[in-house]
């Protein structure tokens, strides 16, 4: 039916201490309005941590979809949140997809002591004529622990175009901080 739900259990072979991973997760279709869901993470990985987060997928208009998540973690000690919102969609003649991520430094999940800002847009003005373009911004160790080995920020962009599949050009530059 509309409703989904699973677990699951990994554990390492190799590694000593050993390290494990519990989860589950359920999320409920909402027909046209999109599917919204709940997940929770239980790590054993240097330390116990727990991960619950709430996720929402839904169209906003024609070929464009957003989707949604807000995490929180604890445990070790450490309790921090996340959030990520993703927006992407594939019209005809364009293609793109934006994301935003900000994750604290003790957040448990995935991601983690990250910002993150990207933006991809394919565009076909005609038959076989590609224009491309790519941004991402990125930024690690947010809180600026001088315990850390460094705090690094990126900027990168690329405009690029392409005929067919065969062939393309493409400007780069980035800059590191």
């Amino acid at each position: 039916g509309n409703l989904t739900s699973g677990v699951f259990i990994n554990k390492t072979r190799f590694l000593s201490p050993r390290q494990g991973q519990q989860g589950a997760f359920v999320q409920y279709r909402a027909g046209s309005a999109g599917t919204f869901g709940i997940n929770y993470l239980h790590q054993n990985e240097g330390g116990e941590s727990d991960v619950l987060s709430v996720r929402a997928l839904s169209p906003l208009y024609s070929s464009t979809e957003i989707d949604v998540e807000y995490g929180i973690s604890g445990g070790s000690g450490l309790r921090d949140d996340a959030f990520s919102l993703r927006l992407f969609g594939n019209e005809p003649g364009i293609s793109y997809e934006a994301r935003y991520i900000d994750a604290g430094p003790g957040y448990r999940g995935y991601f983690r002591d990250l910002k993150l800002k990207t933006l991809t847009v394919t565009a076909e003005p005609w038959r076989y004529l590609r224009l491309e373009g790519y941004f991402r911004d990125e930024e690690r160790n947010v809180a600026h622990d001088s315990l850390r080995a460094s705090a690094p920020k990126d900027v990168y962009y690329q405009f690029g175009v392409g005929y067919h599949d065969r062939v393309s050009l493409s400007y780069r530059s980035g800059e590191q901080k």
